[in-house]
């Protein structure tokens, strides 16, 4: 898609340049993507971004470019040890050879994809969760003369890992209605724990009460406890931007209903 170095010098590397070069390959990218999603003729076209994409990041970007354009993702990691890396470098010669400190450097920084066994610093959720990497084909650095086979093999798993594009993430929109629904469920979970609570405490409380006015205390505790809820349930609409104010509040009406229900008289045996 683009030359890291277009000019062809060898001094006109440098971190601008590069980035330069990676925009513009991105670009070109987004372009090919487009022209795809409005091509008619039915063929299916792959576009390939061969890069070393050593960071997690980098192949998040390149998996968010597929998806933005309706086209599906899948990443091929070829692993290569630093030993192996630096014994076929040794046989390169002039600008193709790599300084042995950019190979060690590159080493150091490649954080491999959750589909390799050897990367201990995976999450279970990375495994199994929502994973753009989940489509990833990993192959160990191997002979030349059994490049045929392998590029066979790649072939083959390209053909059944073809698919769909990725769903695109909710618009900001989306994401409001959906975290309003879920402080909606959250304060209406806050309000249905108040009245499983002091209907338990009701009934404890009713229960130490002389035998002859129990009825009485049940219907003045009952009367509180419902003034309470219908509160609670007020409040809910008001404070409906801030759970935590609402729990706040919903705490201070349960310990309302504790002190009424510790100023009943018990019974004498209690």
């Amino acid at each position: 898609l683009s030359s890291l170095d277009p000019s062809g010098s060898e001094t006109s590397f440098s971190p601008e340049a590069w980035q330069a070069s990676r925009h513009s390959a991105f670009a070109r990218a987004a372009n090919l993507l487009e022209q795809s999603r409005n091509n008619e003729s039915g063929l299916l076209q792959l576009i390939v971004m061969d890069d070393n994409l050593q960071y997690r990041s980098m192949r998040a970007q390149c998996f968010q470019l597929a998806r933005n354009h309706g086209a599906a993702y899948a990443q091929l990691y070829l692993e290569c040890s630093l030993e192996i890396s630096k014994a076929r470098n040794a046989k390169r010669s002039g600008r193709e050879q790599v300084p042995v400190d950019a190979l060690e450097r590159m080493h150091a920084m490649m954080q491999p994809p959750p589909c390799c066994n050897h990367n201990k610093n995976v999450s279970s959720a990375e495994l199994t969760g929502n994973n753009f990497e989940l489509n990833t084909l990993a192959l160990a650095a191997t002979a030349h003369d059994q490049a045929d086979l392998t590029a066979q093999m790649v072939w083959h798993w390209l053909q059944k890992a073809w698919g769909c594009a990725a769903a695109l993430p909710p618009s900001p929109m989306e994401l409001k209605c959906i975290a309003d629904e879920g402080r909606a469920t959250n304060a209406a979970s806050v309000v249905h724990g108040l009245d499983l609570s002091t209907r338990t405490l009701l009934s404890a409380t009713v229960a130490r009460c002389p035998q002859g006015s129990r009825g009485r205390v049940a219907q003045e505790l009952n009367a509180a406890r419902q003034r309470l809820l219908a509160e609670s349930r007020k409040k809910k609409e008001g404070e409906k931007d801030c759970l935590g104010a609402f729990h706040c509040l919903v705490q201070d009406l349960q310990k309302q209903f504790e002190e009424l229900c510790m100023r009943v008289p018990v019974s004498a045996d209690q």
